[in-house]
């Protein structure tokens, strides 16, 4: 499970940004949050909330950025390639680079990972596993800028740091290059990382730049190939979610490509609705906003929950009502639902989930007059109670992290 991660000028965040879903031995004892071998309490959900460009976005692509450095920069870029990431560039002065840590656990303990990029390039890089109360290393690169060479070393790892050391780049991560080696040792870390799921990348919210057509394909060709997910999630679109549905079905078909010279093949998905005894069947895409929406949704969210993982959401609620975002958080909060204590880290605009969540849960996100993002859970606000309406507060504007119209 995660317990934390950290940026530093990354995007907005020019200074030291940390998400935390670890809590205190004084949460409630609910569905909200659960116990991890170590005895650490996490929450298995934590929403941002804060205006339009107050850099929620930017928090969520933090996560998605150093998952996808940790596990695929030796495979996706070629040795020339710039490292896709931004520092915070409304300042004058000399970069210090970007910094990055990520702690979680598996059933093999709680490990950290460290990383720092400058100037495009690696010169920091650890991970470490906990014995007792403390860190050690299982490996850790540095950049010796005095003789301008990455020095490798490793502990109980077992890979040839001759040969590593050929491979990795100062593009790439080490733990990049040692996946695509195959070190049996961090099978569980690698299992981890590709278990997230999300709709952000260093672009931000896919959906931006992704038509909606291709996103409900891309879903529909998830389910061909995974029916028992498909399964769960008609259940759920004509059950829970109530969107008048009475089932989906998923057509292949096969379609010329665009050049008209070779034939591709194409799921297409349909809303199946029973009227009057009698089964009619209507394209996804001519289904409602919500409906498409809630279909893409759920091929995320449900291998999450099913195999455990995290699922990175950026603007959750979008093209949902505001009654339907209660059941889709309570798949999370379920123990049936979620038997692996899968978790759900996401933004809003919908600010009803505050009288869902513990102010533990909830990081409020504002922008300050150096075009500054600053992150701050609310429990670290002093006076907030646990008893308190946090809706009612927050729109207050007590919490801050508020339009200023």
């Amino acid at each position: 499970m995660l317990h934390e991660f950290s940026v530093r000028n990354f995007y907005s965040f020019a200074d030291e940004a940390t998400v935390s879903f670890c809590v205190g031995e004084h949460a409630p004892d609910n569905t909200l949050f659960a116990d991890t071998p170590s005895g650490q309490r996490v929450s298995k959900v934590l929403t941002v909330i804060g205006p339009n460009a107050s850099g929620k976005t930017n928090l969520l692509k933090g996560l998605a950025f150093l998952r996808w450095f940790m596990l695929s920069s030796f495979r996706m870029l070629d040795p020339k390639d710039k490292i896709p990431v931004d520092e915070f560039m409304f300042t004058g002065e000399a970069s210090d680079g970007l910094a990055f840590r990520l702690t979680f656990e598996l059933e093999s303990g709680v490990y950290r990972y460290v990383l720092e990029i400058k100037e495009n390039r690696v010169i920091l890089e650890r991970l470490e596993r906990m014995t007792g109360r403390h860190f050690g290393y299982l490996f850790k690169r540095e950049r010796d800028t005095d003789v301008k060479a990455t020095v490798i070393r490793e502990q109980n790892l077992g890979f040839d740091v001759d040969v590593v050391q050929k491979l990795v780049r100062d593009n790439c991560s080490l733990l990049s290059v040692l996946r695509q080696v195959e070190n049996k040792a961090l099978e569980p870390v690698f299992s981890f990382l590709a278990s997230f799921r999300s709709n952000v990348d260093r672009m931000g919210r896919r959906t931006h730049y992704i038509p909606d057509v291709e996103r409900v394909f891309d879903a529909a060709a998830y389910y061909h190939q995974h029916p028992d997910y498909k399964d769960m999630a008609e259940r759920l679109l004509a059950g829970k979610l109530d969107l008048g549905l009475s089932g989906i079905e998923i057509e292949k078909r096969r379609v010329p490509t665009a050049d008209s010279k070779e034939v591709d093949v194409a799921y297409v998905p349909y809303g199946v609705h029973r009227v009057s005894n009698k089964t009619y069947k209507l394209p996804l895409l001519s289904e409602s906003s919500g409906t498409q929406n809630s279909f893409v949704l759920l091929h995320l969210l449900l291998p999450v929950l099913q195999t455990g993982g995290v699922a990175v959401i950026d603007e959750f609620e979008v093209n949902l009502h505001p009654q339907m975002i209660t059941p889709i958080l309570d798949l999370f909060l379920d123990p049936e639902t979620n038997p692996h204590n899968a978790q759900l880290f996401f933004s809003t605009h919908s600010i009803e989930v505050l009288r869902k969540l513990d102010k533990t849960q909830v990081l409020l996100v504002e922008k300050d007059d150096l075009c500054r993002s600053h992150a701050c859970r609310l429990d670290e606000i002093k006076g907030v109670r646990r008893d308190v309406d946090l809706y009612a507060k927050y729109m207050s504007g007590a919490f801050g992290a508020v339009p200023k119209i």
